[in-house]
């Protein structure tokens, strides 16, 4: 145990030392003792003031620094313990952090008693800290945030590891760069779940309610802003529900979303927004197994903006106000497998559209499928293809009956079927190709 040589003096009850309102009226306190008699509880009043105070100092180095206070006039190795213990902020570092993962809980000794802008706290969490926690100190719970005035996200207070906090009067702040703002490199695939049950605050690590995303969105905004830039996929595995809309703006990998119920039972019905179920503006995103709706003033899926490149493998397309699948404005949108299902039960503009450099495909290596359901309507044109955009469908295949015209194709845009004939999308009314402005139809 250290050693502290620095003792009180005239610390007992009943002390003979002046009073403090007579100590403070002395004329001697400021000019010092003259010669003749000085009284002894004067001189007692101010041995004890100095030795109290050497006794603190000596007890904050022993105590919180761990290191001796030694009466042995070797001032050098007193000041260089104090300042160690000084430097090293003991009486603010806590190494066990109780409370949850959510409400964390810290006590110092001696206890805080308000929270004092500035202060500043080092905890080592027992584990990572959950989405906005907060942290007692001792006067009450208050949020931790980040530089930027944002709640903590998930594990930026890692379990185990020291995390510095400054007290702000209203919220603990971190100091420095959160965990969460530092895009993390990729090595490999990765996946992330999404159930009805689940949390957009959680980080869609594990197919529980606890773990997984509530939203395909939340999924995409957690990737968004937690990844660096690599060619990794990140597969957003969907449980079968129904779930709002997706925009994804931008994305540092490639996206899969990936419906796991049975059929189509996975539905993406976007209700809110005017965009669409599924709207990508730049990167490369595909889905699978989905069943997409919209009901407000666009598409169902739709590439929107040069960098975006959607791929879609044996999905449904249902009720949309503008159509199914777009691909605009340099957007390009390939479909694969056999198992798409169109199964709009009022009548839509379109199921295909391409306008303004936008890019339709179908797979060159195998057959893909589509199957109407219940005759729909389409008001402009099965397909529309237009401004300078194409339309490459050699292996689309049809079943069932639809109504209206079969295909639209103007302002040099081309639809190719390799010889498919007039009659080789669905409709009950002739396709048009305006040769004016070289609109072609292979």
């Amino acid at each position: 145990m250290a050693t502290n040589d620095f003792l009180p003096f005239a610390a007992a009850g009943g002390a003979n030392v002046l009073s403090q309102s007579d100590w403070s009226a002395l004329a001697a306190r400021l000019s010092g003792y003259t010669a003749g008699v000085a009284s002894s509880a004067q001189i007692n009043k101010g041995l004890r003031q100095s030795a109290a105070m050497a006794t603190m100092l000596g007890q904050f180095i022993t105590s919180v620094g761990g290191l001796d206070a030694l009466d042995n006039s070797d001032i050098n190795a007193l000041l260089a313990n104090f300042l160690t213990t000084y430097r090293d902020q003991s009486p603010n570092y806590v190494g066990t952090v109780g409370g949850t993962s959510s409400a964390m809980v810290v006590t110092l000794s001696p206890a805080l008693a308000t929270h004092r802008v500035g202060l500043m706290l080092r905890i080592v969490p027992t584990a990572a800290n959950d989405p906005g926690a907060t942290l007692n100190a001792g006067p009450g719970a208050l949020p931790i945030k980040r530089l930027d005035g944002s709640a903590v996200a998930r594990g930026d207070l890692p379990g185990g590891v020291p995390s510095t906090l400054l007290c702000i009067g209203t919220a603990w702040v971190l100091a420095g760069i959160a965990y969460s703002e530092i895009p993390r490199q990729v090595t490999g695939n990765l996946t992330f779940y999404v159930r009805t049950d689940g949390n957009d605050n959680n980080d869609g690590s594990a197919d529980t309610a606890a773990k997984a995303f509530a939203t395909p969105q939340g999924a995409v905004n957690y990737i968004t802003r937690t990844f660096a830039a690599g060619t990794s996929t990140a597969t957003i595995s969907i449980a079968a529900g129904t779930y709002p809309g997706v925009a994804v703006q931008w994305t540092p990998l490639p996206l899969q979303f990936l419906g796991t119920g049975a059929g189509l039972s996975t539905i993406i019905n976007n209700t809110s927004t005017a965009g669409a179920a599924l709207v990508v503006q730049s990167g490369r995103a595909s889905a699978q197994n989905i069943q997409f709706n919209n009901s407000t003033t666009a598409f169902c899926v739709w590439a929107f903006g040069s960098g975006a490149a959607v791929t879609l493998i044996s999905c449904g397309y249902g009720n949309s106000l503008n159509g199914s699948v777009a691909a605009t404005f340099g957007g390009s949108v390939i479909l694969y497998g056999s198992g798409h299902v169109i199964n709009n039960t009022s009548n839509k503009p379109r199921f295909l559209f391409a306008e303004s450099n936008g890019v339709l495909a179908v797979d060159t290596d195998a057959l893909v499928t589509f199957t109407l359901v219940g005759n729909p309507g389409f008001t402009s044109a099965f397909i529309t293809v237009a401004g300078s955009s194409s339309a490459a469908m050699v292996n689309a295949r049809f079943s069932g009956s639809g109504r209206g015209l079969r295909y639209l194709v103007s302002r040099t845009s081309n639809i190719n079927t390799a010889g498919g004939g007039a009659n080789f999308f669905p409709g009950d009314t002739a396709g048009s190709a305006d040769a004016t402005s070289y609109g072609s139809y292979t």
